[in-house]
């Protein structure tokens, strides 16, 4: 307790702002926060202090209604952004757009809200950890969804499967990857495994590959790509086909705290180049604020509403959501 009771008094000095002992004991607690000194905890202190601020101080214009989305203290409030970043975020732009076949509208009129959860076609929340190996779990959850809902059982697809064996396709485990190739692997391979049977172990590099044929839990016969820009086909996909694996600029620091509502954020980035997250498309709607997406991320269920976030749907590509999609045919 001395050492804490220090290492705080030292943090509140350079940061001229409290920090109180029990919550920052509380949040090692609860997030499981180790650190390899008393110097590193004293900079995620002090890095934890400025969020902390920084999230008050915008909460404080979002009640005002400056704001449609919330910030809250998660288990990122001790990075700086650019560690935050160099961690999580993981799409790569991809090297080919010749793979997969373009979107063609197929005239079905979309729903006027649609949310995949409701059918069963979105398994839980997943966490990628300390990795930026995002793209593997939106290539997943697309697949997922679309195993569902051509009439088979749902079943938790490996993430560890296409950061230990799409190497060749260009993509590097938590060094980044892209959801198009990772699914051109999957075709090509025959299938891809379970999570049950090829556990995802959060590694940080490449690994020898474990893929058993006979284990084959989900196959794609081809996929499609979105890349139009153009929501409203984005929305046509999600309203009628499913789950859709998106990428998206969550290079701004709000997104790393983001609470609840509806998050738009003017800066956002449209083009593919300033993509660097890939997550799914699980649905849509409309509420007070304005029309959103429902989007499932890979950062917990501590992170956000339950693991899930809504993101502004009002045709102006918000952070780049309808740039770099793709849903499979099974």
């Amino acid at each position: 307790m001395m050492k804490l009771l220090l290492v705080t008094l030292l943090a509140q000095a350079a940061l001229g702002a409290w920090v109180d002992v029990e919550e920052w004991a509380k949040f090692k607690q609860n997030h499981g926060k180790e650190y390899e000194s008393t110097l590193v905890e004293l900079q995620r202190m002090k890095t934890y202090g400025a969020n902390k601020a920084y999230i008050a101080r915008h909460n404080a214009e979002a009640d005002a209604g400056k704001h449609s989305y919330w910030l809250a203290i998660n288990k990122y409030a001790d990075l700086t952004h650019d560690q935050f970043r160099a961690q999580m975020l993981g799409h790569k732009k991809p090297s080919s757009r010749s793979t997969g076949t373009p979107f063609q509208s197929s005239g079905l009129k979309a729903p006027e809200s649609k949310d995949w959860r409701d059918e069963g076609a979105v398994t839980q929340v997943k966490d990628q950890g300390q990795c930026g190996s995002c793209w593997a779990f939106s290539t997943t959850g697309t697949l997922e969804g679309q195993w569902k809902l051509a009439g088979n059982a749902m079943v938790e697809l490996s993430e560890q499967q296409l950061m230990d064996c799409s190497g060749s396709y260009g993509n590097l485990a938590c060094q980044g990857g892209e959801m198009y190739t990772a699914m051109q692997y999957v075709v090509d391979n025959g299938g891809i495994m379970s999570e049950a049977d090829y556990p995802y172990e959060t590694k940080t590099h490449l690994r020898r590959c474990l893929w058993d044929a006979s284990k084959v839990a989900a196959k794609a016969k081809s996929f499609t790509r979105i890349d139009t820009e153009v929501e409203s086909d984005l929305e046509e996909a999600v309203g009628t086909v499913g789950p859709v694996s998106v990428a998206m600029d969550a290079s701004h620091f709000d997104f790393q705290l983001y609470s609840h509502g509806i998050y738009h954020n003017p800066n956002c980035m449209t083009a593919n180049a300033d993509l660097d997250h890939g997550v799914l498309a699980v649905g849509y709607g409309e509420e007070a604020d304005g029309k959103y997406w429902i989007v499932k991320n890979s950062w917990g269920p501590s992170w956000g509403e339950e693991g899930f976030f809504k993101m502004t749907r009002d045709g102006s590509n918000m952070c780049g959501i309808a740039t770099d999609c793709m849903y499979p045919a099974v």
